[in-house]
């Protein structure tokens, strides 16, 4: 049973350097009044920051961009319409680290905390037994949008 569908997407191209991969910004809708938006290691904070500000209506600053991959609650800028940012930036620097099982293990992370902010905002409910099966459908959904985002060329 799908629960989420993809609504947006976004690709900027930037000219200046033909080498340079495209940024691509994925929108995926969910049941619950909140957006998924997966945003790839070549999207900047200045083309984010074109798009989302922050929940409290901040603009979006270097946290978005510092770690090896960050989730926020942002706004879009157009409708107010509330999302969930998870932005990838960078592969881990430790030596003698797989890669391909470091960015599982990043998706992971990142959608675990979307889905702890749509079930206390969303849903009125916080993660607990009772609530797991909903939560793994959830979690294996926004990590399979994240997975589908980062692996586009």
């Amino acid at each position: 049973m799908q629960q989420f569908e993809v609504k947006i997407r976004y690709v900027v191209v930037n000219t200046t350097n033909m080498k340079q991969k495209k940024a691509i910004i994925d929108t995926y809708e969910t049941l619950y009044g909140v957006d998924i938006v997966v945003a790839n290691r070549n999207t900047t904070l200045k083309d984010l920051q074109k798009l989302y500000v922050y929940a409290d209506g901040a603009v979006l600053d270097d946290y978005i961009v510092e770690a090896m991959a960050t989730s926020a609650i942002v706004k879009r800028i157009k409708d107010n319409k509330t999302c969930v940012l998870i932005k990838d930036n960078k592969d881990s620097s430790t030596k003698g680290v797989d890669k391909k099982v470091d960015r599982i293990n990043t998706i992971a992370h990142e959608a675990l905390h979307a889905v702890f902010y749509i079930y206390e905002n969303y849903m009125d409910q916080k993660l607990c037994g009772c609530s797991s099966e909903p939560a793994c459908y959830l979690i294996g959904y926004i990590a399979e949008c994240v997975y589908k985002t980062l692996t586009k060329k």
